[in-house]
């Protein structure tokens, strides 16, 4: 089976599943800042979602919940 390659990067571009894959991202920050130590406030507050791009991938764009460093 050969897969097309053009095709599912299309498809990781578009609006529908750049949508899908934020909202999934900010579950994980909910859940991350909500679980973050009381002590940590600096932490919780650098965590924050991003979508990073990558060229000539398969799956061109993924959103992450990840921590600003300072």
């Amino acid at each position: 089976m050969e897969f097309n390659d053009k095709f599912f990067e299309e498809i990781g571009k578009s609006a529908g599943v750049t949508q899908m894959c934020k909202e999934v991202a900010e579950k994980v920050l909910a859940a991350a800042q909500t679980s973050a130590p009381v002590n940590e406030v600096a932490y919780r507050d650098g965590l924050h979602v991003e979508v990073k791009t990558v060229e000539n991938a398969t799956s061109p764009s993924s959103w992450a919940a990840t921590r600003r460093r300072r």
